[in-house]
């Protein structure tokens, strides 16, 4: 190792322990296999209530988040935390896009959305308890993952709208 790299990664690893302690030195070699199991235990558990009925945490139905956790598992598994870069949510993206689903058919877009959010939870989970400097989301340009949108057709009826906006204007002069 070149004395150069040898003198930035130790400053790196100074920097990374002023910033989130001996946790973050000590997570370098957290998976997310590891972090899925730790959302799976805190967050997306069943949801428990105080004596009045209010949620104390956990979720009300534990069967998406158990979905979206099998994906992410399959996909990400023993990658190390630091190591999901941009690239990686677009891979998975992309992938969760193509895939099909048990009935045969493509899987929605809006269930790939939702998906993302959750990952993008997840890795803010991470992020707030030191386990990586910073999310991968944070380095993508906004809207790029949970924004997959396809053009639908309308077929737009002007009859339909002329009465629309002749019963708009009638009942405004009433």
């Amino acid at each position: 190792m070149a004395p150069g790299e040898a003198k930035r990664l130790r400053q790196d690893l100074e920097n990374e322990y002023l910033e989130g302690g001996e946790i973050a030195v000590q997570s370098d070699e957290m998976t997310f296999a590891q972090l899925a199991k730790h959302c799976q235990e805190t967050k997306y558990c069943e949801a428990e209530y105080d004596d009045a009925g209010n949620k104390l945490f956990g979720v009300r139905d534990t069967s998406v988040y158990e979905a979206h956790l099998k994906h992410f598992k399959e996909f990400f598994g023993k990658i190390r935390l630091r190591d999901i870069k941009v690239e990686n949510l677009r891979a998975y993206r992309n992938q969760r896009v193509r895939s099909k689903t048990k009935g045969g058919g493509n899987v929605n877009v809006g269930t790939v959305n939702r998906e993302m959010n959750t990952l993008r939870a997840m890795l803010n989970e991470a992020r707030i308890n030191d386990w990586i400097p910073v999310s991968p989301f944070t380095r993508a340009r906004p809207g790029g993952f949970c924004q997959l949108n396809f053009i639908r057709e309308q077929t737009i009826n002007l009859d339909k709208k002329r009465s629309s906006f002749y019963r708009l204007f009638d009942s405004r002069s009433l």
